[in-house]
């Protein structure tokens, strides 16, 4: 089972910034991700996706969204907001139905990031194989698979994990 404090090397792992870059982009529209101070992200004028050092927004066709204010994750909870700001930017119609966010539906959308990254990962496999020897320990993709696979099962003991 899952913990806080065990999935900390996944959470790390997925919200390193060349990960989200690599992650929220298509082959076709590059993704901005910059790291600033939140009173930056609120006058962002560009379209991308930004951390203030402890959370992740997503800016996109001049709006700012975040996991927060979305409901989509607990408030005060930490760990899946890189995940949470990917999929928002992505646009959740244009997830598939299993995997859209649900506004205050926090352990069955930990189980939807979760399915995220496995589907990512399914279909990207060098990527995958890169972050997996990123993680502290280094760990193969499918030690990572199993972890991730771990934490969607342990979702509801996750919510309100902190910082």
């Amino acid at each position: 089972m899952a913990t806080c404090t065990t999935i900390q090397p996944l959470v790390d792992v997925l919200g390193t910034i060349e990960f989200i870059a690599i992650a929220a982009s298509d082959s076709d529209t590059p993704v901005s991700v910059t790291e600033c101070s939140r009173a930056g992200v609120r006058s962002a004028k560009t379209d991308g996706l930004y951390f203030s050092g402890a959370h992740w927004y997503s800016r996109k066709n001049g709006k700012t969204l975040d996991s927060y204010t979305l409901k989509y994750q607990k408030s005060g909870s930490a760990h899946f907001c890189q995940t949470f700001a990917v999929m928002i930017h992505i646009g959740n119609e244009n997830l598939p139905i299993d995997q859209r966010l649900v506004a205050e539906d926090y352990a069955r959308n930990i189980e939807r990031a979760m399915d995220f990254w496995l589907t990512f990962l399914k279909d990207n496999k060098n990527i995958g194989n890169w972050i997996a020897k990123q993680m502290i320990p280094a760990t193969t993709l499918a030690k990572l698979k199993i972890a991730l696979t771990d934490a969607r099962g342990s979702a509801a003991s996750l919510v309100g994990c902190g910082f």
